[in-house]
């Protein structure tokens, strides 16, 4: 009787850990997260998100980005979808980069003074 007890509550603490750890790692999140980061010497004047999914479209913006920080933008994908950044520095440029994403991605864009990188971020 008491190795069944034993065994029922090892059973309870692995499934609990599981659980922690799909909690922590956002496994089965619908969200999907992107940081672009401002990696200029000047601030950005403008972020864009725009992104596919669920058969339609959305648009996410920023107005302002200062050198050296980010900002998160999270949004619902059903499954898989895609986005573009769209960025236009102090000086006028437009830099764009975009990836396709499926739910619980997280990506990074670092802007640099002449591109912006895709990341996809792992735990």
């Amino acid at each position: 009787m008491k190795r069944i007890a034993l065994t029922g509550l090892v059973l309870f603490v692995v499934f609990a850990a599981g659980v922690l750890t799909a909690i922590q790692r956002g496994w089965g999140s619908k969200l999907v997260e992107v940081s672009v980061e401002n990696r200029t010497s000047a601030q950005v004047q403008l972020v864009k998100l725009s992104y596919t999914s669920c058969g339609g479209t959305g648009l996410l913006q920023l107005q302002e980005l200062a050198s050296g920080t980010n900002h998160v933008f999270k949004f619902l994908v059903c499954g898989e979808g895609e986005y573009v950044v769209e960025v236009a520095l102090a000086d006028g440029r437009i830099l764009k980069s975009g990836a396709y994403v499926e739910s619980g991605y997280a990506t990074i864009e670092q802007i640099d003074a002449t591109q912006i990188q895709s990341k996809y971020r792992s735990f």
